[in-house]
């Protein structure tokens, strides 16, 4: 397991690197829901930490396949809506403001912003990374390609 437990109420929320996320009960420790994401020959990892924004779980999804984010029903585990992310997956943890969530993706360098309650893209700013060379270092700096409301 990558990620960091999140605490919400009675519940303990893990996700792990075998494409599993678990809800456990914080006194005793039993399960009380967990999804798999396992597919033959390849999976979905979940290394980020979770997010819970009120009666949902939101937590997004690296791998050789089957990148998304993933919304879950707090107490039941259910998938409420995903999102399909292109290119290897969400780099960040995922982060909050009101009604919006904000991602970055690892293949494609989007930061992305979505609807909470509805999984819904609202915009999405595109980078790419580039290199200047000044007095003999190299230097990493961010652009601007385009963004797309």
């Amino acid at each position: 397991m990558f990620s960091t437990p999140t605490v919400a109420g009675d519940l303990i929320i893990v996700g792990s690197c075998n494409g599993r996320i678990h809800a456990l009960d914080k006194k005793t420790g039993q399960v009380k829901w967990n999804m798999t994401f396992v597919r033959t020959a390849s999976k979905s990892q979940f290394h980020g930490d979770p997010l819970v924004a009120d009666d949902a779980v939101v937590i997004g999804t690296d791998g050789t396949i089957g990148h998304h984010v993933y919304a879950f029903d707090r107490a039941t585990g259910a998938v409420r809506w995903k999102y399909k992310v292109e290119q290897r997956g969400v780099a960040s943890n995922i982060l909050r403001l009101g009604r919006d969530i904000f991602f970055v993706t690892l293949g494609n360098n989007e930061l992305i912003s979505l609807d909470l309650q509805t999984g819904q893209r609202n915009w999405a700013f595109h980078a790419a990374a580039m290199k200047i060379r000044f007095s003999g270092r190299t230097w990493l700096g961010i652009m601007q390609l385009s963004a797309q409301v």
